[in-house]
């Protein structure tokens, strides 16, 4: 169930074992699904918020994302123009984060004071898939960011920033901080929410 989840959502199976499967598009893996016996996790336990997975073209995010619509419709989170991307979050079958997004030019994302300016407006799902799901474009995609549930976002900081030498790209919230490498709005978020 999980897997025909990823696949709804444009991935598609790669390799196939006993204890998993490796998920991607054109090759390219992406996403590793593994049959585990871990315990579940606490609600405040750190762990994987959502992977993020960019679509180059607005074009095949409106149709992975009206492909869920259509198998998974009650696995919807919501939609968010976040000013640098769209995004549409979904929970999976066993409740793993799953954000689908597009970018939009670099050109156009705002920084001010060195902090990348994001914010989580409103989009009309409906309408953007109207707008866009008939159209062609380029079907490329792959995993554009992680976010992490932490227990501390100041001991956080200290490993990522400090230790592994992320860019701090915003942290005008106490409960979450976004970091990258190379000018990226984030590869990585981290927050306690």
């Amino acid at each position: 169930r999980v897997a025909e989840f990823y696949q709804a959502a444009g991935l598609e199976v790669l390799k196939n074992e006993k204890n998993g499967i490796m998920l991607g598009h054109g090759g390219k893996e992406i996403l590793s699904l593994m049959k585990t016996s871990f315990p579940e996790a606490p609600p405040n336990g750190a762990g994987l918020y959502h992977v993020a997975i960019v679509h180059k073209s607005q074009n095949e995010l409106a149709k992975s994302v009206k492909s869920l619509f259509e198998k998974f419709p009650d696995n919807f989170s919501g939609p968010a123009d976040h000013l640098v991307s769209v995004a549409f979050y979904f929970q999976d079958p066993e409740g793993n984060g799953l954000e689908l997004y597009y970018d939009r030019p670099r050109e156009e994302w705002g920084w001010k004071n060195g902090k990348i300016v994001m914010a989580t407006n409103y989009l009309d799902p409906l309408s953007y898939i109207k707008q866009h799901a008939s159209g062609k474009g380029s079907n490329e995609k792959h995993v554009g960011h992680v976010h992490l549930k932490v227990g501390d976002i100041a001991t956080a900081r200290k490993f990522y920033v400090d230790v592994l030498g992320f860019d701090i790209t915003a942290d005008s919230w106490p409960e979450a901080l976004f970091i990258s490498v190379g000018g990226y709005h984030h590869h990585m978020g981290l927050n306690t929410w």
